[in-house]
């Protein structure tokens, strides 16, 4: 399993693209997940943001840029210019996964149009995407139609790309269906190529934080650590090596009260020793006569 850090977390931070590359790889991550507006402004020199991530020896793990396929047909027609524009960073970045929104309409309130908008226009994107060796990684999020494990798998299903795929966000999944995360999983998993991954506690009817991280003023309550939330990530990561996932996993940080660099340090580190805590577990375990292994 490798382990990548969002650069969404600089967000109403003023840094280079090559700064964040530098102190990302610098924290012993393996890849940058480089949000879309952070490639604003390098659309002619990316040959240089190659060549420092091949110097830093750091992997894109998924470019991601904002689509809107059931809004209006503006919207539509511009997002399909946005994918278009995307694929080519991917390639000349050699990424091979773009994530994908579906856009803002829930799947409860949507309508066959809105469905079969959104179906034609990502497997328009995928077209020009598998001609690169892309994939597409719809993103699983609260009011997008992706924002349960029915309309999810709805929508892979319909699309029917095998370059159409999951980004799999475990809380955002937790948001919508309070559903056991080993269960989401393992319903989801054949499609999943990507993961992100944080955490926070959220009492009852509270609104959830991430509603407000591009506002850059507020001051977001409720964010945690992965290992201090609502969701057992000791139990994910477990879950994820039983089934021999070894794509990236995504840190999103979006918390205010702590810096991106803070957060980026204290989640390295429990990943790195939860994983070799587990692998180690596995080693030793199989090492065991079969009867008194766990």
């Amino acid at each position: 399993m490798k382990i990548s850090f969002c650069s969404i977390a600089f967000r109403h931070r003023p840094m280079l693209l090559e700064d964040m590359i530098f102190i990302i790889s610098e924290l012993g991550y393996d890849g940058i997940e480089i949000w879309g507006d952070h490639l604003k402004g390098y659309e002619t020199s990316l040959e240089k943001i190659k060549k420092l991530l091949y110097w830093k020896n750091l992997e894109v793990s998924m470019i991601s840029p904002y689509f809107d396929f059931t809004g209006s047909t503006q919207k539509w027609n511009s997002s399909i210019l946005t994918g278009r524009k995307f694929i080519q960073f991917a390639k000349e970045l050699d990424c091979s996964l773009i994530r994908c929104f579906t856009g803002a309409v829930p799947s409860e309130l949507a309508t066959e149009r809105h469905w079969k908008r959104c179906i034609e226009g990502i497997k328009y994107i995928a077209g020009i995407a598998k001609e690169e060796n892309i994939t597409l990684a719809i993103e699983t999020h609260p009011n997008t139609l992706a924002d349960t494990i029915e309309s999810t798998m709805r929508l892979v299903e319909t699309v029917n790309e095998d370059n159409v795929k999951v980004n799999l966000d475990f809380y955002n999944m937790w948001e919508t269906e309070r559903i056991s995360p080993l269960k989401l999983l393992n319903m989801l998993y054949p499609w999943v190529v990507h993961i992100h991954a944080k955490n926070a506690v959220l009492s009852k009817g509270r609104i959830s934080p991430f509603c407000y991280i591009m506002d850059k003023n507020r001051d977001l309550t409720g964010i945690r650590n992965l290992s201090n939330g609502d969701l057992d990530y000791d139990l994910i990561l477990r879950g994820l090596i039983d089934k021999g996932y070894d794509r990236y996993i995504s840190i999103e940080c979006f918390e205010t009260s702590r810096g991106p660099l803070r957060i980026a340090k204290e989640e390295i580190a429990y990943l790195r020793h939860t994983l070799s805590s587990f692998r180690s577990l596995q080693i030793n375990n199989l090492q065991l006569p079969a009867k008194n292994r766990l």
